[in-house]
């Protein structure tokens, strides 16, 4: 389910749509660029109708992610994409459905034409209800949870007062009758607006080069000096970027996380964690369906290869980074759990394992077109084009 916000251009004014998954806006008309860098939970409003009455922005939950779940031999996944109303407010819709997609949107304002309503929403319990609904097999017992590459937002429905008539301000449907008039909503009113993202210029800290990425790129590439700048709430962060050499000119690079871990459970003394200790953990850095990034992960932690590396490859086809260096990080235990010879024995401690990342750095692997796959040059792995095709949209 994808919908578009509208911002406006910083230098010129005009009204840039932006996709769901963008971290850059790019503006048509005078051609700058700029990084989106949002909070951790973004909020949207919808774009509504004027009326005489008060506007009260009624808050939802917005989640689209990957939900994992452990059980004693095997991990279980579930694509969870919802938007769920936060507040107990009767005649409003329970969910924004499919409207999100037809009507606009724009970031939530600092200063709206009304107020916001607080929320304090239960994620841990929204996703395990929405996992255990999902169609598909269930772990008898779930040992350990995880949310990967997750987009978690609040989107402002507009409800209109006018008397005690209460209406929804996008299709102006009468939604019920207000007794009490604007004091029914004042064991909910916000005290605090939503954090505005901010716009940071896509120009190189290092060096002062434009950087390069695409719309959905978490991290952007200088081709000048070869420094990789990964977005964050405060701005640009330098990320380690190598390249693997590749045979011939026709290879494109997938970005990888390559993370040196320490792993550890306090007051346990297991053998397999023990030899572990220091480990070499690698996870793709672009979001891909739940059981081919389990594989890519898997097979290339197991193989343990060290791999010679360059700075840079001048004219390198790369696919976007989309998965944030922390979602990395955030995997580390699923694959430790993926690679565990002894299933049964780690899956009750994974909840209480310590991860502690020394060393993070972005590797680009070359891989060659075969038929309907992508073959890594320097491994057995491959990766169906049609997956990697759909990636861009989760």
């Amino acid at each position: 389910m994808a919908w578009r916000v509208n911002e406006i251009c910083p230098q010129c004014g005009a009204t840039v749509t932006l996709e769901e998954t963008d971290h850059l806006l790019s503006c048509p008309y005078c051609g700058v660029r700029h990084a989106v860098c949002a909070p951790s939970m973004p909020g949207y409003i919808l774009v509504h109708r004027t009326g005489a009455g008060q506007v009260f922005y009624l808050p939802y939950l917005r989640f689209k992610g990957t939900v994992y779940a452990c059980g004693a031999d095997n991990i279980f996944s579930r694509v969870v994409d919802l938007s769920i109303r936060t507040i107990p407010l009767a005649g409003a819709p329970l969910s924004l459905g499919l409207r999100v997609q037809g009507t606009p949107m724009a970031f939530a304002p600092e200063t709206p034409p009304g107020v916001y309503l607080d929320c304090t929403p239960d994620i841990k319990g929204i996703l395990e209800r929405a996992f255990k609904t999902a169609p598909g097999e269930q772990p008898v017992k779930a040992f350990y949870r995880a949310v990967i590459g997750e987009v978690i937002s609040i989107i402002y429905l507009p409800l209109l007062l006018e008397r005690e008539t209460l209406k929804d301000g996008v299709s102006g449907k009468e939604l019920g009758r207000i007794k009490d008039g604007p004091g029914f909503f004042e064991p909910w009113l916000k005290k605090e607006s939503p954090c505005p993202p901010r716009l940071v210029a896509t120009i190189c800290p290092n060096c002062g080069w434009d950087l390069e990425g695409e719309g959905i790129s978490t991290v952007f590439v200088c081709t000048r000096c070869m420094k990789g700048w990964e977005i964050d709430l405060s701005g640009l962060k330098q990320t380690v970027c190598r390249f693997v050499p590749c045979s011939g000119n026709s290879a494109m690079f997938l970005p990888f996380w390559r993370m040196e871990v320490h792993i550890s459970v306090p007051g346990i003394q297991d053998e397999e964690l023990r030899r572990m200790g220091t480990s070499v953990v690698w996870c793709p850095a672009f979001k891909i369906r739940p059981d081919v990034f389990l594989y890519l992960a898997g097979r290339l932690t197991a193989s343990g290869r060290d791999f010679s590396t360059e700075e840079g490859m001048e004219n390198a086809c790369t696919f976007p980074v989309t998965l944030a260096g922390k979602e990395a990080l955030e995997s580390v235990k699923l694959i430790v759990y993926k690679c565990s010879q002894r299933k049964s024995s780690l899956a009750p401690l994974l909840s209480i394992i310590n991860v502690v990342s020394s060393k993070m750095e972005l590797f680009y692997l070359p891989f060659d077109t075969s038929g309907y796959e992508l073959v890594c040059q320097c491994l057995p792995l491959t990766i169906n084009k049609k997956a990697l095709f759909f990636s861009r949209s989760l």
